[in-house]
């Protein structure tokens, strides 16, 4: 991808600058609805942010001995994982800012990571990493000995099974059942790696170094890709992946935040967003159109990105739930799994908000439709039509039930479009919902 170029006078201004009391904010993460962002500083509480009201949204998280680092937001946005110096680790409601689950680990750590099934939470100490339930029970006794260094980051690969640790200098992939090292070390940096971060389709790993560089790593052979990401000047403190995968954003020291390709590694854009200040956290909207990032000058700046025109700005608006499908790069079996996953997620909070949605609508597994099928209920909300979510069931006509099916490509990904939209609808309907259950 060649990069987008910029002129001085055309240099991005944010969208929107929201100042915070405490210290320099660390941890931030848009909610999935896209309209609020939850954020937590060094010396203050955790907040809930609305864009729109621009304003707070209920009370301040508080948490004894809390560290920025030790936080983090499940992927369906209802909770927020919490911990302490001491090890305590709280799991939060996001609408009510109640505690939900607490228990205590048997020592601090600095860092926390959450599967994108929302069912475990990986937390770090020293060299070792533990994985824990959602309910606080630990996957299995051992825990992970990452060699004779410090772990830096953590991050769960999109098939929840792996998980891959940064260290002093180097990046591991683990087995999250059992703890075995899978892929490493890879070699490469020259300092801290304070950021890894997982390619949607799992087939890539990128890590952010304090030696100022973002490298490219394959899954599959642990061998880089290409050559180091070079532009930034200081530390590199964050990474952010846009929502269908082909950029990365990072924050970093040098008070800029960048954008990449993530095939080529190449700059996206000549002009950077420039800060007064370090900055030390970036997160892409859910609909791609716009970051946010932290400072140390205790503000959370909102830029639009730079690429976008208002005219794709409105097209977005009907893509901000893509990542709740599976990359379709993932084979059939694990689509579904994950697929079926976030959908109960999506039903139970559709229920939890007072609404009667019936699970007839949902394909039980894969169909796939031929090309002249009638038109279905589904077949009309792969076209956009809100409406058929008031029509008959689906009802498909041939069912698939493992990866090493023969149903044409094009034809699955019609579906994977249909489950989609479905979703998509579905949470569209909660969110209104839920806005109009606060006005």
């Amino acid at each position: 991808m060649s990069s987008v170029t910029t002129s001085e006078t055309d240099r991005p201004e944010p969208h929107q600058v929201i100042s915070v009391p405490d210290g320099y904010i660390r941890k931030l993460a848009y909610h999935p609805d896209g309209r609020r962002v939850v954020f937590c500083s060094d010396d203050g509480p955790i907040r809930v942010w609305n864009l729109e009201k621009r304003e707070q949204e209920g009370t301040s998280m508080e948490h004894e001995d809390l560290s920025a680092d030790r936080v983090a937001v499940t992927w369906d946005g209802t909770r927020i994982i919490s911990g302490d110096e001491n090890g305590k680790i709280r799991v939060w409601d996001v609408g009510s800012q109640e505690i939900v689950q607490e228990w205590s680990h048997r020592e601090s750590f600095s860092r926390i990571s959450v599967s994108p099934d929302d069912q475990l939470i990986a937390v770090n100490h020293r060299s070792n990493v533990f994985v824990y339930t959602m309910e606080g029970r630990q996957v299995y006794q051992s825990t992970i000995k990452v060699g004779k260094t410090f772990v830096w980051s953590i991050s769960f690969s999109p098939g929840n099974d792996k998980l891959a640790c940064g260290t002093r200098s180097e990046v591991y992939v683990y087995d999250v059942v059992n703890g075995t090292l899978i892929l490493g070390p890879l070699k490469g940096h020259g300092d801290d790696v304070y950021q890894v971060l997982w390619s949607r389709n799992g087939s890539r790993l990128f890590s952010a170094s304090d030696d100022r560089t973002i490298r490219c790593w394959s899954t599959d052979t642990g061998e880089q890709i290409g050559e180091p990401w070079t532009g930034h000047s200081d530390y590199i403190r964050s990474l952010s992946l846009s929502p269908d995968g082909s950029k990365l954003a990072s924050a970093s020291h040098d008070r800029t935040v960048r954008f990449w390709d993530t095939i080529s590694g190449c700059p996206i854009i000549t002009q950077p967003l420039e800060h007064g200040y370090r900055v030390y956290a970036v997160s892409f909207s859910p609909s791609g159109e716009f970051v946010a990032s932290a400072t140390s000058d205790r503000n959370i700046y909102l830029w639009r990105v730079p690429w976008l025109d208002p005219v794709e700005s409105q097209k977005s608006h009907a893509t901000r739930f893509n990542s709740i499908l599976p990359d379709l790069s993932l084979d059939l079996d694990e689509r579904q799994r994950i697929f079926e996953v976030r959908l109960r997620k999506v039903l139970d909070l559709a229920t939890s908000k007072g609404f009667h949605v019936s699970r007839d609508l949902f394909p039980s597994s894969l169909p796939v439709c031929g090309r002249n099928a009638p038109s279905t209920a589904a077949e009309r909300i792969a076209d956009g039509d809100s409406n058929a979510m008031d029509a008959s069931p689906i009802e498909p006509p041939t069912l698939v039930s493992g990866s090493n099916s023969n149903g044409d490509a094009n034809e699955i990904r019609k579906v994977d479009k249909i489950k989609y939209n479905l979703v998509d609808m579905l949470r569209e309907i909660v969110f209104k919902g839920s806005r109009g259950n606060d006005t």
